[in-house]
């Protein structure tokens, strides 16, 4: 999630970058905006640190309390993304998640789910916030002078 940060201000950058299945249409909005893909298959020796993290937040309840601190995180950043339609909480498997974090169990966490209903609050404040603008400035053109001294 923080590939934006790796090139600022006309500035080149590189970063990986690691998305599960459901995730891969994210892909297809990076090649819009012209940005620059390469993917490389996981080497097949790969150490098991899983089981090294996985004992380290058993063994030290510090290790654990960050990983419960980055899991809600992860979680919050996921349900907060402006691309709903790629990053759905609704599909989020939280004890995948929870593994990935190192951690046994799923932290409490507050899931919010997405509903397809239109943001009518906001509307209706936009709405109501104009018609205030309107009347302000027609009531302001109520007491200025319409015609010069002449006419």
């Amino acid at each position: 999630r923080r590939v934006g940060r790796t090139a600022r201000a006309g500035a080149f950058g590189a970063a990986l970058l690691f998305l599960n299945p459901l995730e891969f249409a994210f892909l297809d909005y990076l090649k819009r905006y012209g940005i620059h893909l390469n993917e490389y298959d996981c080497p097949f020796k790969v150490p098991n640190l899983q089981i090294k993290f996985e004992k380290m937040t058993t063994d030290d309840p510090r290790f654990q309390q960050s990983g419960v601190r980055a899991f809600k995180a992860f979680v919050m950043a996921y349900q907060a993304h402006k691309m709903r339609e790629v990053f759905n909480s609704d599909k989020l498997d939280l004890e995948t998640v929870a593994v990935a974090f190192a951690l046994d169990h799923i932290p409490p966490v507050q899931i919010h789910r997405q509903e397809k209903k239109p943001y009518v609050k906001g509307v209706i404040r936009s709405m109501m916030k104009k018609k205030w603008k309107e009347d302000q400035w027609k009531e302001g053109g109520k007491n200025k002078r319409q015609w010069g001294r002449d006419g």
